[in-house]
């Protein structure tokens, strides 16, 4: 990281300016927790609200994963998420569907790796929704998910 030096006065008289000059600092791209965290609540959004096309910009194309359906087996690409995904779009338009569901990440923890290129983010991920006769349900599971980034400098 570089530190940047800036006078106790310049930040009481122009905090706005101050806040908005540091957002701005190249750290030479590497990320921050809350950035991470950023990220990961952007991943889980897309995932709760069919969101195809962000999750996979947000995805890597030879990502690996166990998941609960999988039993076990490691599932590698982009395949057997994009089928949830294809469950849940309108059958007459490729758009997702309008679900009301909340998601949240409680109790996170993230460790930066490698020098800033990589973080591993733990979190119980709570997913708030309704059935179909309007009762309230809210499920939890336990996620770990592993960010790197990329030769381009994106995570």
């Amino acid at each position: 990281y570089t530190l940047h030096k800036i006078p106790l006065h310049f930040m009481k008289e122009n905090s706005k300016d101050v806040y908005n000059t540091i957002e701005e600092i190249n750290y030479s791209n590497e990320i921050t927790k809350e950035s991470l965290l950023n990220l990961n609540q952007k991943l889980l959004e897309s995932i709760v609200g069919g969101d195809w096309s962000t999750y996979e910009s947000l995805l890597d194309k030879d990502a690996a994963c166990f998941e609960a359906e999988t039993n076990g087996n490691v599932i590698t690409g982009h395949a057997f998420h994009k089928f949830y995904f294809d469950l849940d779009a309108k059958p007459e338009t490729d758009e997702p569907k309008k679900v009301a569901t909340k998601v949240y990440m409680s109790q996170p923890h993230v460790r930066i790796l490698s020098g800033g290129k990589a973080a591993v983010l733990k979190y119980v991920r709570i997913n708030q929704s309704v059935d179909a006769d309007g009762a309230p349900i809210t499920t939890t599971v336990c996620e770990t998910r592993v960010w790197e980034e990329g030769n381009d400098g994106v995570w």
